[in-house]
């Protein structure tokens, strides 16, 4: 449709891949956020449900720890989340490519 309207071959190859950048950045920012809620409740969880099911999924006894510890490494977080995003970079360059090539009476023709 953007093609029969004027748009060109870069245009619509750009709009596809703008959204794909915009849907893993979204993403990116969820996981990232989730995930650094996950991480400072994790003890509270674990406790509840050691209360809940009345055994310990990490025995001091075994383990040597009552607490679960954690290191946050921010260029691993950095380097988890740019791998993402590019992920999804790349998947939307071939929707990109084949809509940029798509001729606008081809498309219209099957509508």
């Amino acid at each position: 449709m953007l093609k029969a309207l004027g748009a060109t071959d870069f245009q619509v190859a750009g709009l596809f891949l703008s959204q794909s950048a915009l849907v893993g950045a979204m993403g990116d920012v969820l996981g990232f956020g989730l995930g650094m809620l996950a991480l400072a409740y994790r003890n509270n969880f674990l406790h509840l449900m050691d209360r809940l099911f009345g055994f310990s999924l990490f025995p001091p006894s075994i383990y040597g720890f009552t607490d679960l510890p954690a290191i946050i490494i921010w260029q691993d977080i950095a380097l988890i989340c740019g791998s993402a995003w590019i992920i999804c970079m790349l998947g939307g360059v071939i929707p990109a490519w084949r809509a940029g090539r798509l001729k606008p009476v081809e498309a219209l023709r099957y509508e």
